[in-house]
């Protein structure tokens, strides 16, 4: 579709012209039919369809400023105002709200006459109209009503779509927003019907209050998301801690340094600083590999879009990890003659040149290759072990790790641990 003659109805501007159109004859219709009908209901959502036409004025500017580019004092665009224009919008949708479980609570006091007058007796409410029914005013208010339920369903998908694809929350908040005119109007109609068909008007009340509760529900859900991006809430921990083990995975990282993560929109913004010791030439490598892998996680973890911010840094010299092969049996523990008789890996953490603290990495099972992995995965930088062993020292040695026999690891010994 982008790319045949009709691709200009993609365009978030042309969408939201269509819409403001749209609500244009709505008003018209629906005010001029509800006024001469005193239907407090098909007048009260003419005159919602007014604010309708100031959100969508609103959303074709908020559109054009987050499509401005990038600079020195807004380094991530400016998208947020999108997600201001979500939050303002859940707002509007509370004010709807209200205002939908006013009218039909006015209409249903009419059916309970004492309790009317006591109520009034406290608050001051608009007066009740009576709904004119009848042939002559059926076909005026029914094609009106069913009209309006059809435009507001085809109108929403339309800029739903269009939102998604073109990465426009405040156009998806509309296009929600819209949905939500239909199932006013859908109720709308059905009281309508059940008004001519079983000549019970209060019908329609009682179906608006249960479409009230629907607004304001998805007014809520609008709101918080608007709220969540504009405090660039963490995108999850779950989602950060696949962040780590991607970013891990890339060859070349020894560690995560620091972690930030938040959206700006539908889209999420990781600024990731990994250790590495890598030579200069594998810095390039390194960036992109790790930028083209969280990119394609993150889409797949339903963001819109990503932008990823990879820095490395190297290691601070005053802290390293040497490993030394060790055999635990029956409580007992030694320094391990060769690998094949090694049972853990002990892992010591080197700080100002002493160490501070150790761990023990099973390795039982495992393969030369794993055991070099688990080397490189802890971010050792020397490896001891007891006796001779060329292979183990050319696989070490081949992964950028310094290989000692017994001397440092009887240092090791030795000391507090």
């Amino acid at each position: 579709m982008k790319n045949s003659r009709w691709s200009f109805l993609f365009s978030p501007y042309v969408v939201m012209l269509l819409i403001t159109a749209m609500y244009i004859a709505k008003v018209f219709a629906k005010v001029g039919i509800g006024n001469w009908v005193n239907s407090p209901v098909l007048t009260g959502d003419g005159l919602h369809n007014l604010s309708d036409i100031v959100e969508a004025v609103l959303v074709i500017m908020s559109v054009y400023i987050s499509r401005l580019p990038k600079s020195d004092n807004y380094p991530f665009g400016r998208k947020n105002v999108e997600s201001l224009m979500v939050l303002a919008i859940g707002l509007s949708m509370f004010g709807l709200t209200l205002q939908i479980i006013s009218k039909s609570s006015i209409g249903i006091l009419q059916f309970f006459p004492e309790a009317d007058t006591w109520i009034r007796g406290y608050l001051e409410l608009p007066t009740y109209e009576p709904l004119l029914m009848g042939p002559d005013y059926f076909w005026w208010v029914f094609g009106v009503t069913a009209g309006s339920v059809a435009l507001s369903g085809i109108m929403g998908t339309y800029q739903i779509r269009v939102g998604k694809e073109r990465n426009h929350p405040s156009l998806i908040a509309d296009g929600q927003e819209t949905y939500s005119d239909g199932r006013i109007e859908t109720t709308t109609l059905v009281g309508i019907l059940s008004e001519y068909y079983f000549q019970a008007p209060w019908i329609e009340y009682i179906l608006g209050l249960g479409v009230a509760a629907l607004v304001a529900k998805t007014g809520c859900e609008m709101f918080l998301r608007g709220w969540r991006a504009l405090l660039q809430r963490s995108i999850g921990k779950e989602t950060e801690d696949k962040i780590k083990e991607i970013a891990l995975r890339v060859e070349g990282v020894s560690a995560v340094d620091k972690l930030i993560t938040f959206s700006v929109g539908s889209s999420a913004i990781c600024i990731i600083t990994v250790i590495s010791r890598a030579r200069a030439n594998m810095i390039k490598h390194i960036r992109r590999t790790t930028e083209d892998r969280l990119s394609r996680y993150l889409k797949e973890a339903s963001f819109s879009g990503s932008e990823i911010y990879v820095r490395l840094q190297m290691p601070d010299p005053s802290f390293y990890r040497v490993a030394e092969a060790i055999t635990k049996e029956d409580g007992n523990l030694s320094v391990a003659g060769s690998l094949s008789t090694a049972t853990h890996i002990r892992v010591y953490d080197i700080e100002r040149e002493k160490p501070v603290r150790a761990t023990d990495e099973p390795i039982t099972g495992l393969t030369l290759e794993d055991v070099v992995k688990l080397l490189k995965r802890k971010r050792v930088t020397t490896f001891s072990i007891f006796f001779e062993d060329p292979t183990l020292e050319q696989a070490v040695v081949g992964a950028g790790i310094n290989f000692h026999l017994a001397p440092i690891a009887k240092v090791l010994a030795d000391s507090a641990f």
